[in-house]
């Protein structure tokens, strides 16, 4: 009986982990496409956006160096590094959540 709760319970928290995800991914997916439509000006949901998201990409920020040949900035490419990073988090982190889980009778 233990083991089919726990079974549940780390289903559960998989599931939570990967709305969390689902959530941080959509955040980054919206800054980035604001970025690459230049939408100016200062606006209360651009503001929100930037800072909702300025931690998650904050840990990438000495990745990129901006050349500015290249037609894209670094804050763009940052975020991309980010969803590529958090989204891998988040699959490492159900693995991890879920390994208990599967349990055969």
């Amino acid at each position: 009986m233990g083991r089919r709760r726990q079974g549940r319970n780390s289903g559960i928290l998989g599931r939570i982990v990967r709305y969390a995800a689902g959530l941080v991914t959509l955040l980054l997916a919206v800054r980035f496409v604001m970025a690459l439509v230049a939408s100016g000006g200062v606006s209360g949901f651009r503001s929100l956006i930037s800072t909702l998201t300025a931690p998650l990409v904050s840990p990438f920020a000495g990745l990129v160096h901006y050349a500015p040949t290249v037609p894209i900035s670094g804050s763009q490419v940052l975020t991309l590094i980010a969803i590529v990073a958090w989204l891998i988090v988040a699959w490492l982190l159900t693995k991890l959540v879920t390994l208990g889980g599967r349990v055969s009778y």
